[in-house]
């Protein structure tokens, strides 16, 4: 047969696989040392003390963006594609830059957004 593949074993091929097997060996072997080694202890509480320091300095950007994020709410207009009020008289429900933006909604006066002003 011409178009069979011959599965008896090379040489070379036998020595990679011996070899690949003998490293994952000791790759496991000195993972298991590492594991029962008092460097891991230090390593993994050095990690966790990271972890703590990470998540309460985002805690405290999280109060403080959430401070800034209701004084942007407060604000006295309506600013591109946000939702507004049309023919309303309150500075707050009103588009921001009247000269270049109007307040428009859909047929059904709902989904009113400020957007551009068309031209014509």
């Amino acid at each position: 047969m011409s178009g069979s593949i011959s599965l008896r074993p090379t040489f070379k091929g036998t020595l990679v696989l011996f070899l690949l097997v003998q490293d994952l060996v000791c790759f496991a072997r000195r993972y298991e040392d590492y594991m029962k080694s008092p460097q891991y202890e230090s390593d993994a509480l050095r990690t966790l003390q990271t972890i703590q320091k990470r998540l309460q300095y985002a805690r405290h950007l999280g109060a403080s963006a959430m401070s800034k994020r209701s004084r942007w709410r407060r604000k006295s207009c309506r600013s591109w594609r946000e939702p507004c009020t049309p023919w309303s008289s309150t500075s707050s429900e009103q588009c921001c830059d009247k000269g270049s933006q109007v307040c428009q909604c859909n047929l059904w006066m709902q989904n009113c957004r400020c957007a551009s002003r068309a031209w014509g």
